[in-house]
């Protein structure tokens, strides 16, 4: 068996010195074909991703109120959306992207994947979770404690936050950077190439909006979106290393047996 590796898009030095060509247009039209070509392999994990969020948020409601059904219920059919009600849906919902940021991460690499053009394998990305899940729920809790923070301060400076923060758990799990260190890479790599990525989130938030508005059912395109483009972003900035790995032979035909994987 012989390994040969090759890397693909930027990296951390060219990222942080604005040394790389980062353009809205292309990335949005990568995610949008990439999307249309991943999405039946993507919607179980999707699915099962906002279901986890739906009872680790359900859950947490309930806890807290005690009728978490009927709240739910009644918020659904026109009821009145009260404060102590939105707050705790919050709070509720930063508990969940906590619990759930293995998912989360899951999801990510199995977009990464896309960006190079490999097939998705859940079994491979699963089996990569075990090891990173600690640490994706610790990168996460501080990502969430930030945005918030950013956000009690001056609301637009927690949009901000949550672009700039964006590639953060993928530098952490990729690269085997510090947590420190990988939040100061995504930051600055975000305030060097600002223009663009702010027109990509733009982009995001557009479909979010709309997907709220077809009561969530537009969640099924607009999540892979994101994670799509989130991913070709990451792969410009920073790049990727792949591995090829082919059976030796004493002729290097093209029948040789070879597999490309990420190397994560």
């Amino acid at each position: 068996m012989q390994k040969k590796s090759f890397h693909i898009g930027g990296s951390i030095e060219e990222a942080t010195q604005g040394k790389v060509d980062l353009q809205a247009t292309p990335i949005i039209r990568e995610a949008f074909l990439l999307t249309n070509k991943t999405l039946v392999a993507f919607v179980p994990a999707v699915l099962c991703y906002v279901l986890v969020q739906l009872v680790l948020v359900g859950g947490f409601v309930e806890v807290k109120t005690g009728n978490a059904l009927s709240q739910l219920t009644e918020l659904v059919a026109g009821g009145e959306l009260t404060s102590e009600l939105m707050h705790t849906l919050m709070i509720g919902g930063q508990f969940a992207d906590v619990l759930s940021a293995p998912l989360f991460l899951a999801l990510s690499l199995m977009a990464v994947n896309h960006s190079v053009g490999l097939p998705t394998r859940i079994k491979q990305i699963m089996g990569v979770i075990p090891n990173l899940m600690l640490m994706s729920v610790l990168v996460m809790m501080f990502i969430l404690a930030l945005q918030a923070s950013a956000a009690t301060l001056f609301f637009p400076l927690g949009l901000f936050m949550t672009m700039a923060l964006g590639n953060t758990l993928l530098l952490a799990s990729d690269k085997r950077l510090p947590l420190l260190k990988a939040v100061q890479v995504s930051v600055v790599a975000t305030v060097r190439h600002l223009g663009p990525i702010t027109l990509v989130y733009g982009v995001i938030m557009a479909l979010f909006f709309m997907s709220v508005m077809s009561f969530g059912i537009g969640l099924i395109w607009a999540l892979p979106f994101y994670f799509n483009a989130k991913a070709v972003i990451y792969r410009t900035l920073f790049g990727l290393t792949l591995k090829v790995a082919s059976e030796a032979s004493e002729t290097d035909t093209p029948n040789n047996a070879k597999t490309v994987v990420f190397d994560a």
